[in-house]
């Protein structure tokens, strides 16, 4: 169901493997709650598709460099231990959705993000503390809608961004320190 072609979701609960482009465009607790059951990261709103060539992180060990862009959304398990290996990505880096991160522990090893840094829709999200060796993003850096993000130490090492800086709507974000 759904193979080679995007197949607009309507609620019902998902279990397994979903193959094809799923395209969620409402972000809610029962949205999440009913693709608990999905083995892999899934397309939750239709701004990253199209970025070139993307691919959906579903948990396996990743090291040195990843070409191209790196989606991480939708992911049960809340931690990211098996990406402490990889150094870089050539592409975007897109963290969205993931309302079981509390941290992005396991990204200790990323030095640089050759496209866009997007970290958003993550409610459960408080730290960027496992960024500490990112040094550069060449693209936009966009940080949005992570309610529970207090600091955005894990960043103090970042040296150069090459398009905008965007933080909007991180509700517990009291310093830019």
């Amino acid at each position: 169901e759904g193979a080679g072609q995007d197949s607009p979701w309507s609620g019902q609960v998902l279990e397994d493997t979903f193959e094809g482009d799923l395209v969620n465009t409402t972000q809610n607790d029962a949205a999440q709650e009913a693709l608990q059951g999905l083995a892999l990261g899934l397309v939750m709103d239709s701004a990253a598709e199209g970025a070139g060539q993307d691919s959906r992180w579903s948990g396996q060990v990743l090291e040195g460099t990843f070409e191209g862009d790196l989606v991480i959304t939708a992911q049960n398990d809340a931690s990211l231990e098996a990406l402490k290996g990889l150094k870089a990505v050539s592409g975007s880096l897109i963290i969205e959705a993931n309302a079981n991160l509390a941290s992005l522990d396991g990204l200790q090893g990323l030095t640089s993000v050759g496209g866009t840094l997007e970290i958003w829709n993550n409610a459960n999200l408080v730290s960027l503390e496992g960024l500490g060796n990112l040094t550069s993003v060449g693209g936009d850096l966009e940080i949005d809608n992570n309610e529970n993000l207090a600091s955005l130490e894990g960043l103090g090492n970042l040296t150069s961004v090459g398009g905008k800086l965007r933080l909007y709507n991180n509700d517990n974000l009291a310093s830019l320190e």
